[in-house]
């Protein structure tokens, strides 16, 4: 018989955790088993947590970075993070993000998100503009409650 992860506990809102992701003891942010540092916070990964500290399979095999890119999606030129869509800079070096990277990207200039449409669900922090996924509670980026009814179903 196995368990499975978090058994119990109050979930995070968001898909389980896979093997060998950590969780933050700073901040509690759920982290990628293959980062070596909190992507919230940027508190060092404890060792001994999350699976192997570095790995030759496993995900993505042999140096993916756990889920694959989406359509989009663009690769640091400084730090070859993979970033999302919507982002205008790395969140790992706050390299900018180059010119026609991510395919569609380019359009939005120097304001705006530029990425994806939201999805269905997701909802628009009243505080501060931040796209929030239909599973979250808060606002990621100010803590800001989910406004009764906020977001579609």
């Amino acid at each position: 018989g196995g368990g499975g992860f978090g058994g119990g506990r109050g979930g995070f809102g968001g898909p389980p955790p896979r093997e060998g992701d950590w969780v933050c003891p700073n901040c509690q942010a759920n982290v990628f088993a293959s980062k070596s540092e909190c992507f919230k916070c940027r508190t060092p990964k404890p060792g001994g947590m999350g699976g192997p500290p570095r790995g030759g399979g496993g995900f993505g095999g042999g140096g993916g970075f756990g889920a694959p890119p989406r359509d989009g999606d663009w690769t640091c030129p400084s730090c070859q993070a993979n970033v999302f869509a919507s982002k205008s800079e790395c969140f790992k070096c706050h390299t900018p993000k180059p010119p026609g990277a991510g395919g569609d990207g380019g359009r939005g200039g120097g304001g705006g998100f530029g990425g994806p449409p939201p999805r269905e669900g997701d909802w628009i922090c009243p505080s501060c503009s931040a796209n929030v996924f239909a599973s979250k509670s808060e606002c990621f980026r100010c803590h800001t409650p989910k406004p009764a009814g906020g977001g579609g179903g």
